[in-house]
């Protein structure tokens, strides 16, 4: 039981905490940064603009960002899941992760 609770308050709190963009085919990516190795993203305005960062520390970043490439080169949309707005010099979206239509 006490198991059970526990992750169904970590899904609340994640849930909570993400948010998602429209789909849409990502423009504008590019990695800058020569320690970070950070990727960037433009996807439809939210409430974070629409600029959207991939950290090069990410455990998926990998994953992710074959996801958003593939998506790109193929002309498929794609969903950014984004956890928090980053103000650096403007807004951006965290990614935390994506989903490919």
């Amino acid at each position: 039981m006490k198991k059970a609770l526990i992750a169904l308050a970590t899904f609340l709190s994640f849930s909570t905490l993400a948010a998602e963009t429209k789909p849409a085919v990502p423009k504008n990516l590019h990695i800058y940064g020569i320690t970070s190795g950070s990727a960037y993203v433009q996807m439809p305005a939210e409430e974070c603009g629409s600029l959207y960062k991939l950290e090069g520390s990410h455990p998926k970043y990998d994953a992710i960002f074959s996801l958003l490439l593939a998506a790109k080169l193929s002309d498929k949309k794609v969903i950014v899941i984004y956890d928090k707005c980053v103000n650096h010099p403007n807004k951006q979206g965290r990614i935390i992760g994506a989903k490919l239509l």
